[in-house]
Parts: structure tokens; C-alpha cells; sequence
């Protein structure tokens, strides 16, 4: 049985639910549809094999797991960042050029 690779874009919308503690907000902020969001967080859970967020009436709410995966999903974008950095580094010394301050 194949696992469908985990896409980085679903962390992502889980992370701005998360921040903003609300798929409204969260969907604003990613100008995408809440309806949009939603089926991106359901596609997360369905690859993940957990439930992250817990929804009722009043909104939702993060799971322990949901919580887990925020916890490490924060410190993946700051990584993610400092590589961008690092690499934008490497390519200016490649070029030998400086970068911008």
C-alpha cells in the first residue's frame, strides 16, 4: 500500500487555523474559500491517519495530535526559512556577489 506523500501546503493551513483559531481568519489570511481550507485539513488528517482538529458548533478546536503536529510544524517553517536563507547565502558566494542587506 502506497502513503501519499505528506504536502508541506496542508501543514501550512493547519498552522494559520492554528494561529488564527479560526478557519474563517485562516481562510482570509490564505485567500483561499473556508470551504477550500476545510477539505485541505481533511485531506491532512486523511494522510496522516489522525483527527487534528476537533469541530463543533462554536468552532474548532486542536487535538492532542493536532497540537503535536503544530508544535513540530513550527519549528519545520523556521528550518524552512533559515534553508532559504542558506541557500540564497550560497548562491550569491557562488556568483560572487553580495546580498542585500
Amino acid at each position: 500500500m502506497a502513503v501519499e506523500p505528506l504536502d508541506l501546503r496542508l501543514v501550512w493551513a493547519l498552522l494559520a487555523v492554528a494561529e488564527e483559531q479560526s478557519i474563517t481568519r485562516a481562510a482570509a489570511r490564505l485567500y483561499v474559500s473556508q470551504q477550500t481550507l476545510s477539505a485541505q485539513i481533511q485531506r491532512l488528517e486523511r494522510v496522516l491517519g489522525v483527527e487534528l482538529l476537533s469541530r463543533s458548533p462554536r468552532g474548532v478546536t486542536l487535538t492532542a495530535a493536532g497540537r503535536e503536529l503544530v508544535a513540530y510544524g513550527s519549528g519545520l517553517s523556521t528550518e524552512l526559512d533559515e534553508l532559504v536563507v542558506r541557500l540564497r547565502a550560497v548562491a550569491a558566494a557562488e556568483e560572487g556577489t553580495m546580498l542585500p542587506a
